[in-house]
């Protein structure tokens, strides 16, 4: 560990408490949608990337979030032995997301590869005003362990299969409510929609069939490179049925940026893919069919 230690150099500097903010929502809405206390965070010299450990994952669900540093950071360096200078980290989200919590009103925040008695670290660095107006720094040590050069192309962005239908969700504090309440009927929902802005969720059990339907939502056309084979109508509806709390945990996530990001799904014949689009972030939330 020591060895790989020796050759990299991670600093990352925010100047402004407003951009810190935005790190701390991203870092949330990652922690929300993540079933999983630990996770990778590779980091390159233009992104910065969040997802699970795939070796915690049983099925084929997977969170992934882009960042693009320039938009957060007034200052990034980084090198490393990868070829690319880019460096792979196992650490727990809470820890980061602890951190940033306690930076949400500091004048100045420093991330930084460090390394203590052989054990390495990721070092937050925060600068609050006192009343007095001095700038108080205060260190918080994450604990991280630093993955070999040859592990960091193994976690690479997820490969979205072709959808039948893409379309855009409704307003996410509507949504939040419904599916809250679909939660505490059962433990699976069936999403439904159309390439004309259809949108239904149907949860039922013993006693009750529930179906909300949406309207006049918004369909972004498919890539031409990712378009379903044949001619289908755009008001053939597509169905898939997924765990009630993988939806929840999506769209409690996306609260973080509400009014300011668009809620994306996709719906494939093995799994859904569900998307937060955000100027300064990407999240892509692969949850699987349940097929009983």
């Amino acid at each position: 560990r020591g060895s790989i230690l020796g050759k990299m150099k991670f600093r990352a500097k925010i100047n402004n408490h407003k951009s810190v903010e935005t790190l701390n929502h991203i870092v949330s809405t990652f922690q929300k949608a993540s079933p999983f206390k630990h996770c990778c965070l590779r980091m390159t010299p233009s992104r910065l990337y969040f997802t699970l450990d795939q070796d915690l994952v049983e099925d084929d669900s997977r969170v992934w979030v882009e960042v693009i540093q320039g938009h957060l950071f007034d200052g990034y360096i980084i090198q490393s032995w990868h070829a690319d200078s880019e460096i792979l980290l196992h650490v727990n989200i809470e820890h980061i997301c602890r951190a940033l919590r306690s930076a949400t009103n500091c004048t100045e925040l420093v991330m930084k590869l460090t390394k203590k008695n052989a054990q390495p670290y990721l070092d937050f660095k925060i600068g609050t005003m006192s009343s007095t107006g001095v700038v108080r720094p205060v260190t918080q040590d994450i604990p991280v362990t630093v993955c070999p050069a040859e592990d960091i192309d193994a976690v690479k962005p997820p490969q979205f299969p072709i959808a039948n239908v893409n379309i855009y969700l409704p307003d996410v504090r509507l949504l939040k409510n419904i599916v809250e309440r679909m939660k505490a009927l059962s433990n699976v929902v069936t999403v439904k929609a159309n390439m004309e802005g259809e949108l239904e969720l149907m949860v039922d059990n013993d006693i009750a069939t529930v179906r909300t339907c949406f309207k006049n939502l918004e369909n972004p056309p498919f890539k031409e490179d990712q378009a379903p084979p044949g001619n289908v109508p755009p008001s053939q509806f597509f169905s898939a049925t997924i765990d009630t709390k993988r939806l929840l945990n999506f769209v409690q996530a996306a609260q973080n940026f509400a009014d300011q990001a668009h809620m994306l799904m996709s719906i494939s014949s093995r799994v859904v893919v569900l998307f937060l689009l955000h100027d300064d972030m990407n999240l892509s939330y692969i949850v699987p069919i349940r097929t009983t």
